[in-house]
């Protein structure tokens, strides 16, 4: 009986299996019929333009001919779809994030309101231990003149002893019940500074909230910009639109990438790093040099791509390092998400504020005569430093000390070293010989 129902299990589920597999490959087809190859939407639109529908075959082909371009019509409404719903998830996005900003603003009003309210209670709890020690000085000289009076009442053989003695404990007892208020206003006191405290801590922290959301809704928003930019450059053509991210990917190829690296790679260039010699002049200011692995921006993308900045925003960040130089402060990250690197991970405007590019983009033989000219008007030049592979890393020299060695910041390895450790650092990574072959100036 067991037996039985055993193989009667095995056929069911075989029968199900059978099934689904029959339902897979009829949808593959389907949907393989459903997609029209360019060769036969070139056809159709032929057929449709001269409208040859003189035989029964000719009208059956062209009714075919409308559905597949129906078909195209249909496919190319989805792709565009898949742009717009994604264009109104970062629009719920961006609202959720006003709302949580919203609410995080309100809680800080309200703790500035109990803030204030713990002040103002402070404030009383002051005046009211105030007019209490002066309660207790008053008694306190009323206590000492008392006993004066009864020590000379004493001698006193009519005075009444027990009236004195009386006004004494009174006394005593009135003290005592005002060094009792005073020691509850105390506590009551500490209780009040402890709740402060409480709200000031909270206060700090709901501050920071409010600067992450701050961050989050301009990151949601830019990147609700850069979807309204595709969808309108792409006119909703997904192809255009993977065209578009493919040059990311091939720029990719372009620069190190260190997280990419192997464990001895990684030890080899610990290695170089601190047997590196360091530079002792024409060191520069650290206020303009920029990590592209900088916790505050490393983990966050370029542009519109998923890449993160501490893998491949050497150029980025080498870019926000001239223009911070030339106080037009901007950050790596917000950088990235500017529109000229929607597309790109490594861009060069022809200008950005006042300054311009001076030199060419090309790669190829450099001019170091230049640089050093600009280098003694206190110009940095930004140069890729290419192994032979054609990858590499960009860095930003910024000085030429008195032995004639070049000084740079890495955005990478960083600031204040030598473009010969440098070098040294990128050969290791790509095992072979390495050249500078390409420079960008801005004044």
């Amino acid at each position: 009986m067991i037996i039985i129902k055993k193989q009667f299990k095995k056929s069911f589920l075989g029968r199900i299996v059978f099934l689904l597999v029959l339902f897979f490959i009829f949808s593959v087809q389907t949907t393989i019929a459903i997609i029209p190859t360019a060769d036969r939407i070139e056809k159709c639109e032929k057929m449709l333009k001269n409208k040859n529908t003189d035989t029964v075959e000719d009208i059956d082909s062209y009714e075919k001919c409308e559905r597949v371009l129906n078909s195209r019509i249909e496919i190319a409404t989805q792709k565009s779809n898949i742009l717009s719903s994604q264009v109104k998830l970062y629009n719920l996005k961006v609202n959720n994030a006003t709302r949580n900003l919203e609410n995080v603003e309100q809680k800080i009003e309200r703790n500035m309101l109990e803030l204030k309210k713990l002040e103002e209670e402070m404030g009383e709890k002051n005046k009211e231990m105030g007019d209490t020690k002066e309660q207790l000085k008053k008694n306190i000289v009323l206590y000492e003149r008392n006993k004066q009076s009864f020590k000379l009442k004493l001698l006193d053989s009519k005075s009444s002893l027990v009236s004195l003695m009386n006004r004494s404990n009174y006394l005593n007892k009135i003290s005592e019940q005002i060094s009792n208020k005073l020691k509850e206003i105390k506590k009551e006191k500490e209780e009040i500074i402890k709740r402060k405290d409480a709200i000031e801590n909270a206060k700090e922290e709901v501050e920071e909230t409010k600067v992450e959301l701050k961050d989050k809704k301009e990151t949601l928003e830019t990147e609700r910009r850069i979807k309204n930019d595709f969808l309108s450059e792409t006119k909703g053509d997904e192809t255009k639109y993977k065209t578009l991210l493919a040059r990311i990917e091939e720029q990719k190829q372009r620069i190190v990438n260190i997280s990419l690296l192997s464990v001895s790679t990684k030890n080899s260039l610990e290695k170089i790093k601190r047997s590196a010699k360091k530079p002792k002049d024409g060191l520069a200011s650290t206020s303009w040099y920029y990590a592209q692995n900088d916790p505050k921006w490393g983990y966050k993308t370029i542009g519109f791509s998923k890449t993160l900045m501490k893998d491949y925003g050497c150029a980025v960040t080498a870019l926000s390092m001239v223009f911070t130089k030339d106080d037009k402060k901007i950050k790596p990250d917000k950088l990235a998400k500017k529109p000229l690197f929607y597309q790109d991970l490594i861009v060069w405007p022809s200008k950005w504020g006042k300054l311009k590019l001076t030199s060419g983009r090309s790669h190829g033989s450099v001019n170091w005569k230049t640089i050093d000219k600009k280098l003694k008007k206190d110009i940095p030049a930004v140069v890729f430093i290419r192994s032979k592979s054609g990858a590499g890393h960009y860095v930003v020299i910024h000085h030429k000390n008195k032995k004639g060695k070049y000084i740079v910041h890495d955005p990478l390895f960083g600031a204040n070293i030598y473009l010969d450790t440098s070098k040294k650092l990128i050969s290791a990574i790509y095992k072979s010989s390495v050249v500078v072959d390409q420079v960008l100036i801005y004044e």
